[in-house]
């Protein structure tokens, strides 16, 4: 097994407070009981977090998380429908400042990620927030880490008459990750939209995250 990277070491350890007295016997998600852990890791939280998760009037389970020092906001839903708890809602994520920048957010979502295809979810939807040159960059991350969304229509114009015929015949987000000019573009012109990653192992979601981690030497 490959040795984790020294964030993912400090930070990443399941060292977290969940705020209910029967958590054990209370959540069952898809046939699997949620300790501690597994909330920890379905969250993505880091180490020294406390979170509350509610069952809501429709059946999700809400999940909202706290830190002290790192997070400023973070909010998780597992939707259930016919199926069971299928799709997980990445309703808001907001690291400090001061904590922004240094890879939390990736490994986060990457540990997320995971433990969701674990636990038999078949989706993760978010908002990908924000534009060039805004305070939010969800808008570059999360479509770096994978996640897909058609591009619109005055996109698709702005590539048509790019040089590169990877960027003249783009239709989707993967589509400009798959290549170096692609990624290049996006970072120039990319802005926020709804986004989701298909947790299917053969997916091409986890191809691209998967670059990205190496990318980045992000070892979970």
């Amino acid at each position: 097994m490959s040795k984790r990277d020294a964030l993912t070491a400090a930070l990443f350890n399941c060292q977290v407070k969940v705020l209910h007295e029967s958590t054990a016997t209370q959540f069952l998600l898809n046939g699997h009981v949620l300790d501690t852990a597994a909330f920890a890791k379905l969250t993505g939280a880091p180490d020294g977090s406390y979170m509350l998760p509610v069952i809501t009037p429709g059946g999700d389970l809400e999940i909202e998380v706290a830190h002290d020092a790192i997070i400023e906001t973070m909010q998780r839903t597992v939707q259930q429908g016919a199926n069971g708890f299928q799709l997980v809602s990445n309703d808001i994520l907001v690291i400090k400042k001061e904590f922004r920048g240094l890879g939390i957010a990736i490994r986060s979502f990457a540990i997320e990620a995971r433990e969701a295809q674990r636990l038999g979810i078949a989706k993760i939807k978010a908002l990908a927030a924000g534009k060039v040159g805004d305070e939010f960059s969800g808008w570059y991350l999360w479509v770096r880490a994978g996640f897909q969304a058609d591009l619109d229509a005055a996109e698709r114009a702005l590539l048509a008459r790019e040089a590169a015929p990877a960027l003249r015949t783009a239709q989707t987000l993967h589509d400009l990750m798959r290549t170096q000019e692609g990624v290049n573009w996006w970072r120039s012109h990319g802005r926020g939209r709804q986004v989701e990653f298909d947790l299917a192992p053969a997916s091409a979601h986890w191809d691209i995250l998967n670059l990205y981690l190496a990318e980045k030497g992000v070892i979970i």
